[in-house]
């Protein structure tokens, strides 16, 4: 063996000993933050994976209606089995009790499909749910696009919906076929009325999801790509914190380790929501987010595909715990149309002295992508600049006017003038966009919209969950942009 060879030799075996020492290090912290983990609450029965496997793939359906009565069976054999009795509590598994999803012998959790009152359809819509949610989040936004005469179906993903244990394993590649077979009963409901429209839309990881169908329509996947998106809160990106915490299954196997697979372990008293969080869905929605990121770079160097892009509609807090706000603007400045708007609701500048000082900046100014072609508005009562002169009452400015976008600032106007901020309220939370203040389970009247427990740190198990807004207060804006812009707007361009 000659000197080069020696130095080869003792460097691989250098090489080999650092990386040795690095990964046990790496298992050592693994299994320490393992360790920690059991001292999480202990895992009820509905922190397991239900015994059988969701029914939405797993057989061929005549029509929705026949998959809507498969899917109730489907939930009540899961909540008969984890069912625990009477508790003062609340509890979304315990028998008769105020958070259970059951109204009339129906779970709520289900999917639905609304039918418009009058004959003629207009179109469909296809409206899918977020991360850890259910159907039932969208329901007033469904109802609106009923009662303007469209055929509405909203989904449950896979893993929803029933008990957190069922996203211990699944894969957002599950939740895009729901998506998938979701829109192929849309169409065939919908595909013989005349001169329809075809819509989707979702909230957070539900935007993600019907963002993604509309990238590959456009990539030629699907026969027709939609006519508009609708984005609500949606996941455009999340932290990149998601995909390191999937290294827990390198010992998470081990029943020792179980509790490593939850971020939170939560008392389940949301109807309609986990509150309990698996590791493995934050991990399949960055995957997702990542996977959809590919898909838009690729767009926006192809005009032939950027051009069939339909208008999207998107409605996002400035300050959003879950997702990026700012990579929702980036994503609309690489490839939204002219025709595509974006509005921002700003936070309440009343409660500006308790807050971090990034958020005393004008918000679209610093953070408007020249390059956005698409309508952009905020809606603030600290547009004007103006410090002590900040009201409770909101205005609506338009940071970008597109060209050939059709304007109802009077409706805005109108409406404007009798919205405010409600005297508690400091900003819109991620998952507050879609909700009405009139939800009988989220809204300002409800017993979860109006919970303002008080006492002491650190003794809850729920964090700060009860602070978190359950009901948009400017609901009827979002209500009054939809139907004054994202479907009169038809009439226009007919």
């Amino acid at each position: 063996m000659n000197q080069s060879q020696k130095k080869l030799l003792k460097f691989a075996c250098y090489a080999g000993c650092v990386l040795l020492a690095g990964f046990v290090l790496f298992l050592a912290i693994l299994i320490y933050l393992g360790v920690s983990a059991r001292g999480k609450p202990e895992p009820q029965t509905w922190h397991r994976s239900p015994r059988w496997e969701d029914n939405l793939t797993q057989q061929k359906y005549g029509d929705f209606a026949e998959y809507l009565a498969k899917e109730k069976e489907y939930l009540d054999k899961i909540y008969a089995e984890v069912r625990i009795e009477k508790t003062a509590f609340y509890n979304k598994y315990a028998e008769d009790n105020l958070s259970s999803p059951y109204v009339n012998g129906n779970n709520l959790n289900a999917s639905f499909e609304f039918l418009p009152k009058d004959e003629v359809i207009r179109g469909g819509i296809l409206l899918v749910h977020g991360l850890t949610d259910s159907p039932y989040h969208l329901r007033s936004i469904g109802q609106l696009f009923a009662d303007n005469g469209f055929y509405v179906i909203s989904l449950r993903l896979p893993g929803h919906g029933t008990v957190p244990g069922a996203l211990l394993n699944v894969s957002w590649k599950d939740w895009y076929a729901a998506v998938q077979f979701g829109a192929e009963k849309l169409m065939a409901k919908i595909e013989n009325s005349k001169d329809y429209k075809f819509y989707v839309g979702g909230f957070s990881t539900g935007g993600a999801l019907t963002l993604r169908y509309v990238l590959d329509a456009v990539s030629g996947q699907y026969p027709k790509v939609p006519d508009k998106l609708l984005l609500l809160s949606p996941a455009i990106a999340i932290d990149p914190f998601a995909e390191m915490i999937d290294w827990h299954k390198l010992i998470s196997w081990m029943s020792y380790f179980e509790k490593f697979r939850w971020l939170d372990i939560k008392p389940e008293y949301d109807p309609f929501k986990y509150n309990s969080f698996a590791k493995n869905a934050a991990d399949q929605i960055f995957d997702l987010t990542e996977a959809n990121w590919d898909l838009i770079e690729g767009i926006a160097k192809d005009e032939e595909r950027r051009k069939k892009l339909p208008p999207f509609y998107a409605f996002q807090s400035r300050v959003d715990a879950t997702v990026k706000t700012d990579k929702l603007m980036e994503m609309f400045a690489k490839i939204a149309s002219d025709k595509s708007e974006l509005l921002i609701f700003d936070v309440n500048h009343l409660f500006e002295m308790a807050m971090s000082d990034e958020l005393h900046t004008d918000f679209l100014e610093s953070q408007l992508n020249k390059n956005i072609k698409a309508r952009v508005m905020v809606v603030s009562n600290g547009i004007d600049g103006g410090g002590a002169g900040y009201e409770k009452s909101v205005s609506i400015e338009t940071l970008h006017q597109a060209e050939g976008n059709i304007s109802y600032l009077a409706q805005q106007k109108a409406l404007l003038q009798n919205l405010e901020w409600p005297d508690n309220v400091f900003a819109l939370s991620h998952v507050c966009i879609p909700i009405s203040p009139e939800d009988p389970y989220y809204g300002r009247e409800s017993v979860l919209g109006k919970i303002n427990a008080k006492g002491e740190h650190k003794v809850l198990l729920l964090g700060d969950d009860l602070t978190r807004l359950r009901y948009n207060p400017f609901f009827a804006l979002l209500k009054m942009q939809l139907e004054h812009g994202f479907l009169e707007s038809n009439k226009a361009e007919k």
